[in-house]
Formats: C-alpha cells, structure tokens, sequence
C-alpha cells in the first residue's frame, strides 16, 4: 500500500470547487463543483459539499492511522480518532 504521505490539508473552496495538498504543497486531490448530466437532469456540487468533501478527503491520513491504532489496541486509539473525525467533519469530535 502506497499513498502521499500526510498531513493533508483541505483549503476552503474557491471558485469552482476545493484542493487538498499533501506535504511540500502537492496536491493530492480536488474536489469540483463541475455539473454532470443524469436521468432526471443536471446535478451539481454546491461549494458546501465540494468543502466538506475535501475536508474527508484530507482526513483520509488520520482516519487510516485512527483505524491502525484501534486494531494495534494501542492507548492512544481514542485521541487519534477524535483528532481525525474532528478533521473530516470540520468540528469538534
């Protein structure tokens, strides 16, 4: 398993959606508001989802170490759970 390393960092959304940077200012994803077509017609991304999105996206180093440490046992799990679930959702875990 291979991945940028972390911490990642969402930047709030600008015109046309949100990046998440990795280390050294690489961004690892972005997260667009760009329309697309379906059944019932067009569907887009509000500049809130596309914030949120980004914020989870970022969290994503956080969230696998959280997981690790609950399976390892270790003491620490609950911290760093709450510290990652803080990052993704914006608040206060």
């Amino acid at each position: 398993m291979s991945h940028t390393p972390g911490p990642w960092e969402a930047k709030a959304p600008v015109e046309h959606g949100a990046h998440v940077y990795g280390p050294h200012g690489v961004t690892v994803a972005w997260c667009g508001t760009n329309s697309t077509f379906k059944r019932a017609g067009y569907y887009s991304i509000s500049m809130e989802e596309s914030g949120a999105n980004a914020r989870l996206i970022a969290a994503a180093p956080e969230l696998l170490e959280a997981l690790i440490a609950m399976l390892s046992n270790t003491p620490d799990c609950d911290h760093v759970a709450r510290a990652a679930i803080a990052k993704a959702t914006g608040g206060a875990a």
